[in-house]
């Protein structure tokens, strides 16, 4: 019997559906959409047309969706917004160089 002052997080139930293989994989590739952009930035050494301004909100939200992802314990946001964190970083540091 369970006890009933157990609380199921939303990860438990994450588990127990079908796709949650396709929540993994699309929490992987979909930040890998920005790879062609990243590959222009540095091959070019250009990044005149980007905002920092954009690119850093994008950076603390992605912060802001870690840390609730870690607080409720939800892996693929976890896992989603840290690799986010990295492109983000990444392109900043990109725009910080090559503005």
């Amino acid at each position: 019997m369970r006890n009933p002052r157990h609380v199921k997080h939303a990860s438990d139930q994450l588990h127990k559906t079908p796709g949650h293989k396709l929540i993994y994989i699309a929490s992987i590739a979909y930040p890998l959409t920005t790879l062609p952009q990243i590959i222009h930035v540095y091959s070019e050494q250009s990044a005149k047309d980007l905002s920092i301004w954009s690119w850093s909100m994008y950076f603390m939200f992605a912060l802001i969706f870690l840390s609730y992802g870690l607080h409720q314990k939800l892996k693929p946001i976890i896992l989603l917004e840290v690799i986010w964190a990295i492109v983000y970083a990444i392109m900043i540091i990109g725009i910080l160089m090559y503005a």
